[in-house]
């Protein structure tokens, strides 16, 4: 109990002092309890504003190289559905040309197993504007929608979203099977899929995450550290310019283990170049044990990777030394009390989803409702805005200029959209914020269960 409790009690007679004594009490039984503050803590608009930068950012690098690529990953990998096969899909896109282009609109190579699903989907939709009423175009997207190939970053978008819906769907129904089963679906089934169809991508901009959400991570770790442990905080200016300049020892930390895994797993893979030649490949089967050796310490480090990973982040921003000893020590934190840490991570997911519930919420009605009320007597640019989904954020029906819109009716239509798109980054942006800020928090706790430190005698004092 610290010197403002005492003097505050000292303050406070009758049923109101007995209510905050009970408060104290319970803060100091129960440190998981302050874990869901960080819902809030998370709200303060310089740390949104962080969040929706990096959230821009990540979508603009990501749609860039969906654009400037071609889509590799099969439709239905993303989802737990069945993956959509290779005949079907050139069946399928061979009866959409046949059914509803004319023969000087269909784009070349349509009737060889070489059919493009994207030049199939620029002729249909040259078609559809050119004349609306020669099919029932919704169905045929639908279709087209069904089969297509898939980007690695509208794969990985996907993923999230359904991984998303399951964590809340999950949290409101007391269902923590279905909990865990959004946990899988987005942080582990996702990336396995783009790791397997998509592996430049997975790698180009696995390293371009790391390393953008590791300094902002790192940035608001350190700003939320300081408030926790009761000293000023820091501007964001400053605090930012201390992560970027660390940058080499967050990404050592971030990267350290995964590293060390791929390292490991060489020697296996060179028994795999052995086993190709003939004769080697009998010595190599007796001496797999060795590889299994390999393998294993490999799922070690992977697997102490991802259980630590939640409060990396908060220990690069809050521990000194070098990133080997960062991530020791961290290991040695989770090792020490497993428990008390999957308790904390459990309370701030369910704050988490609550808090998200509740923003998300907040966006999609003052979203839908304003263009509601701007389309109240008849239709306009505003009103033929599209609608947001709620939990998920995402947009329902086209998003793209109805037709017929041209002129300043068509810029006013675009700059709306730009809007609602920043509105909704908002959101992304919390829920970004909201995940370095209740890891900060759980990462503290941790260390004061495990090395009864005080939240302001833990890590480094930040930047100067």
């Amino acid at each position: 109990m610290d010197e403002l409790d005492t003097w505050v009690m000292q303050q406070m007679h009758g049923p109101s002092r007995r209510v905050l004594v009970d408060a104290i009490e319970m803060k100091t039984l129960f440190p998981a309890g302050r874990v869901p503050a960080a819902m809030f803590t998370s709200m303060r608009p310089e740390r949104v504003l962080l969040g929706v930068v990096m959230v821009l950012l990540l979508a603009m690098i990501g749609r860039t190289w969906d654009a400037t690529t071609s889509a590799s990953i099969p439709a239905g990998a993303h989802a737990h559905d069945s993956i959509v096969g290779e005949a079907e899909r050139v069946s399928v896109l061979q009866s959409l040309v046949r059914d509803n282009l004319e023969s000087s609109d269909q784009p070349e190579a349509w009737e060889t197993d070489r059919v493009d699903d994207e030049a199939v989907a620029a002729a249909l939709h040259a078609r559809a504007e050119a004349d609306p009423e020669a099919a029932d175009w919704p169905a045929v997207f639908a279709e087209l929608d069904r089969v297509r190939h898939r980007g690695g970053y509208e794969t990985l978008l996907d993923g999230v979203h359904a991984g998303l819906g399951e964590m809340v769907a999950g949290t409101v129904e007391l269902q923590p099977a279905r909990v865990g089963g959004g946990i899988v679906h987005a942080v582990f089934d996702t990336p396995s899929v783009i790791w397997e169809f998509d592996r430049p991508f997975a790698v180009v901009y696995g390293i371009v995450a790391f390393f953008v959400l590791g300094i902002g991570g790192a940035t608001i770790s350190r700003m939320e550290a300081e408030s926790f442990g009761g000293r000023d905080q820091r501007r964001l200016g400053a605090t930012l310019s201390w992560a970027v300049a660390g940058w080499r020892r967050v990404m050592g930390v971030l990267l350290l283990l995964p590293v060390l895994a791929i390292l490991v797993l060489v020697i296996p893979a060179v028994l795999g170049v052995l086993a190709l030649v003939p004769v080697l490949d009998v010595l190599v089967a007796v001496l797999w044990g060795v590889g299994l050796v390999f393998g294993f310490a490999a799922a070690l480090l992977v697997v102490g990777w991802l259980a630590s990973l939640p409060i990396l982040v908060p220990a690069a921003a809050c521990e000194s030394g070098d990133p080997t000893e960062v991530v020791v020590r961290t290991a040695g934190l989770v090792w020490r009390r497993p428990f008390n840490l999957l308790l904390l991570l459990a309370v701030a997911m369910v704050a988490g989803v609550l808090g998200w519930l509740v923003v998300s919420g907040l966006i999609a009605v003052a979203l839908d409702a304003t263009r509601a009320a701007a389309g109240a007597f008849g239709p306009d640019v505003i009103s033929a805005q599209p609608r947001t989904t709620w939990p998920g954020l995402s947009t329902i029906g086209s998003n793209t200029p109805p037709e017929g819109l041209a002129g300043t009716r068509w810029l006013s239509w675009v700059v709306l959209d730009l809007w609602r798109c920043f509105v909704v980054s908002l959101g992304y942006g919390w829920a970004v914020v909201y995940i370095m800020v209740a890891g900060t928090r759980v990462y503290l706790l941790q260390r004061h269960a495990v090395d009864q430190l005080e939240p302001d005698e833990l890590g480094q004092p930040g930047p100067a």
